[in-house]
């Protein structure tokens, strides 16, 4: 297996290591803060919600301790890399933490003799800073205690990736010492864990705005971000909307940077909701006794969104490497992540202002760019088949309690046994060993967080034989004992578990062999880009289109990409194209037909039958080129301006723009162009086929024939879930990338092409874990066909079976998440485990 170094914690890095491991390569992960989330990065500064930070932590920790690839150095300065690809010698010196958080599971024994200090974290047991570990070695029953003592440490890797995190400008550089200003983090950091609610919407002097501002410096001088400024700003000030319409809100900005696909709609909705949005040239505020007037306009609170700042570390670290780099960010090769040294790769904000969607595109293309250099992952090896306990009638339940979880409970459990011990996650042995000499067959985990271990004890149970149909845990720690909670409510819900274990019936998800294939619709230069990634690696590639776009000219600023010439650009694309043909099939039809589902697509083109387990879109799109303007709408919610701004600066037009004619980092040097109306200098005309394609597979197109992907899911959670969980496999297996989706540079279309490529390698390699346990069913004598149901699943696991006329379910798709039941008018459609008759003797239990 390779070997990568990863320096930095940003959220590009996040995926990255997650995703080397997931590969089946070593990773070894330098953070240069105590902890994990010490320093800021994108995801922080923009997001500060827990949420957010929890699902990225909960990635690293999910994929480090199912692959045991990924070693995490704290406190961390990479002193050096020496040699060459694959065989690089890294230097680094690294301060261990006081307490490991990859071990500690809160027991907060350390709390009562030691001296702590905790930083709380979210979906985890927090962060403790212990001064004195020295003498609390002996303290941890998990040995999570170690002594912080900087050493210096050399390792050999094929491949070093760069992504340093940022740091977040000043808001006096535009506002000064104005009162009554605040940055964005500390507004947002109001509602921290409280909800948004006006109460705790406050001034440092006590009072609750009456008004509220935003502001953006999008377009003035020395700001450098990305669109998710913006789209954070929009959805803060439609939630302060939503929670006072009275509240009279307004967002100050020189450019709209929404250029992510659909991204206008929040302008729309703002300017709907009677949001006041001002396109300003210059910042203007006087202070007044109790008030700001900016821009002519009363304002009790003004909120700053600042941009990002390179940090002078960045310029260090690049020249102790011998890097280039432009503007304090790394230069990269043309259209990759690697820098000017072989084997070395910058993602994240060290190679541009990025959002969150682009961060996690990166950490993912990142793995096929670099495994180039790195030794072939190992095979893994096969998993034992369990062989179930099967007995739905027959119940004989075992409890097992934590003492760690106890406290001081004394809970009653009305069981055929219960297990206590000092700490359930250090005995998983002793735990199947009862469970077998007991003859138990329904067991209930009286712990803490499922977030924490509830993954661990499922698999412990199933190792002795007991499904996950048939395991229920109760989180009595953070729910009971930690929060004040009394034996009378902790024999409530052990009890109320043990009475809906015993209801719980055996749920057998059966899989499907999956086709080793990928099928690539469309001629666009992302469809090339993810076939040379995909063809060494997977044994059959199909491109089906009739032909193939020519490259455009949207290339970013990275090195001398801006300026490279139409030979040097034509002939790259050349040869890629070259590449790709000699390994893939190209089908020289245009597709007809789509059926199938993840795993097991039939595709009809021409005379040709196509079976492919994962689907990539990359129609592409015309590029129509015309006058000088930087447009930024044309007949929907998707901004050209990001590829129109590009074309004004390579061709050197001095035009007009109306609502954004920089982005990235095109803010260090910007277009010439003054506000104005014109003639489109570029903008893309999605493909037809876009149309018949969406409706084949049921997906969402916008208004000029762009289809939907990751970042724009219909509601804000809805984003959190899908972008930092493991995205790739919320959408059945299709991804869209290039011009099919929205306008976009050429790097960006590598971004997303390689996210696709990888993602359907994971797709195709990844098993199910045996923990997975709920799935829709359908009870036929209750279906009516209606197809309420099959509207209601997002996951496309529903469907109206043409011979029986009722609805029937794709359980390798179905994530359990209930939609459909919540739907249905006739109670036709079940999740299971839960069933009716074991919730109501929970809640029965419950109420006693």
């Amino acid at each position: 297996m390779g070997k990568v170094l990863i320096y930095g914690l940003s959220l590009a890095s996040y995926r990255a290591a997650a995703n080397f491991a997931r590969a089946g390569h070593k990773v070894i992960l330098l953070n240069r803060g105590e902890f994990i989330w010490h320093k800021f990065t994108q995801m922080q500064w923009q997001n500060p919600r827990d949420i957010i930070n929890g699902y990225s932590k909960g990635i690293l920790l999910n994929v480090a301790n199912m692959t045991g690839n990924i070693e995490v150095y704290h406190n961390s300065e990479l002193l050096g890399v020496e040699g060459g690809p694959g065989n690089f010698k890294a230097r680094f010196k690294h301060r261990p933490q006081s307490v490991n958080e990859f071990k500690c599971i809160g027991c907060d024994l350390c709390h009562e003799k030691c001296d702590v200090k905790f930083i709380p974290m979210p979906l985890g047991p927090g962060m403790r800073i212990i001064k004195n570990a020295e003498e609390c070695l002996d303290v941890c029953p998990v040995k999570a205690i170690q002594i912080p003592k900087e050493e210096e440490k050399e390792e050999k890797v094929d491949a070093v990736i760069l992504s340093p995190e940022y740091e977040p400008e000043d808001i006096k550089k535009y506002v000064g010492d104005k009162k009554f200003t605040m940055p964005f983090r500390d507004f947002a950091f109001m509602f921290r864990g409280k909800g948004v609610e006006k109460q705790f919407l406050k001034r440092e002097d006590g009072k609750t705005p009456e008004s509220l501002g935003f502001f953006i410096p999008a377009g003035f001088e020395g700001y450098l971000g990305s669109y998710e400024e913006h789209v954070i700003v929009f959805r803060e000030a439609l939630n302060m909307k939503e929670m006072d319409p009275s509240l009279d809100v307004h967002i100050f900005m020189k450019e709209v940077r929404l250029y992510g696909h659909n991204q206008m709609a929040l302008y729309d909705k703002a300017i709907e909701k009677g949001i006041n949005v001002h396109i300003i040239d210059e910042l203007n505020i006087e202070e007044k006794d109790d008030y700001l007037v900016v821009n002519d306009v009363n304002i009790d609170l003004l909120v700053v969104m600042p941009g990002q700042k390179i940090p002078e570390d960045w310029k260090n670290l690049a020249q102790n490497l011998g890097l280039e780099t432009e503007h304090g960010f790394a230069v990269t090769k043309p259209f990759t992540f690697e820098t000017t040294k072989d084997g070395i790769f910058a993602i994240g904000e060290f190679v541009k202002p990025v959002g969150s969607a682009e961060a996690i595109y990166q950490g993912t293309a990142i793995v096929p760019q670099a495994e180039k250099y790195l030794k072939p992952p190992e095979e893994p090896p096969k998993r034992e088949e369990v062989e179930w306990l099967r007995d739905d009638f027959n119940p004989k339940v075992g409890v097992f309690m934590c003492r760690c979880a106890l406290g001081n409970l004394n809970p009653k459990v009305d069981a055929d046994y219960v297990i206590e011990k000092d700490y359930l996650c250090l005995h998983p042995e002793d735990i199947v060993k009862e469970i077998k000499e007991k003859g138990i067959n329904r067991v209930v985990f009286a712990a803490c967080s499922p977030a924490l271990r509830g993954a661990m004890l499922e698999m412990v149970a199933s190792q002795a034989g007991i499904h996950p149909s048939y395991v229920e845990l109760v989180q009595l720690r953070e729910y009971v004992s930690r929060v004040g909670g009394d034996d009378r409510k902790a024999s409530a819900m052990i009890n109320g578990a043990v009475a809906k274990s015993k209801a719980s019936y055996f749920v057998d998800i059966p899989t499907s062999a999956v086709t080793k294939g990928v099928a690539i619709i469309g001629g666009g230069l992302a469809s090339l880009i993810a076939a040379d990634y995909l063809a060494e690696k997977v044994p059959l590639v199909y491109i089906i289109t009739k032909e193939f776009d020519t490259p455009h000219n949207a290339t970013g600023v990275k090195g001398n990409v801006l300026h490279i010439s139409d030979d040097e650009l034509n002939s790259w694309y050349n040869s890629l194209k070259d590449r790709v043909l000699k390994r893939a099939k190209w089908i020289k039809e245009d597709v007809e037909s789509i059926d199938g589902y993840l795993g097991n697509f039939v595709l009809k083109a021409g005379e040709e039958e196509i079976k492919a387990g994962v689907l990539i879109i990359a129609t592409g799109g015309d590029v129509v080129e015309g006058g000088e303007h930087i447009t930024s709408r044309m007949e929907g919610n998707t901004l050209h301006s990001s590829l129109a701004s590009l074309y004004a600066k390579r061709k050197g037009v001095s035009g007009t723009y109306d609502l954004m004619k920089s982005y990235s980092l095109l803010d260090v040097e910007p277009p010439e162009a003054k506000r104005g109306e014109g003639e489109p200098i570029a903008y893309v005309k999605p493909r037809e086929i876009n149309k018949k394609i969406a409706e084949m597979l049921g997906m969402r197109i916008d208004k000029e024939g762009f289809l939907f992907f990751a970042e724009e899911p219909r509601e804000w959670v809805e984003r959190v879930g899908i972008q930092f969980t493991l995205l790739e496999d919320a959408f059945g297996g299709i991804f869209v990338a290039g011009l099919a989706h929205r306008p976009m540079s050429i790097e960006e279309e590598v971004e997303e092409a390689g996210f696709a490529a990888q993602s359907a390698i994971y797709l195709m390699n990844d098993r199910p874990s045996p923990a997975g346990k709920f799935v829709s069913v359908t009870n036929p004598r209750r279906c009516a066909g209606c197809g309420i149901c099959v509207d209601a699943c997002f996951a496309g696991a529903r469907y109206i079976d043409e011979e029986d006329h009722i609805a029937k379910v794709r359980t390798e798709l179905c994530v359990g998440c209930a939609a459909c039941a919540n739907a249905c008018p006739s109670g036709a459609a079940v999740v299971m485990p839960y069933n009716p008759n074991g919730v109501f003797k929970m809640l029965k239990e419950v109420v006693k």
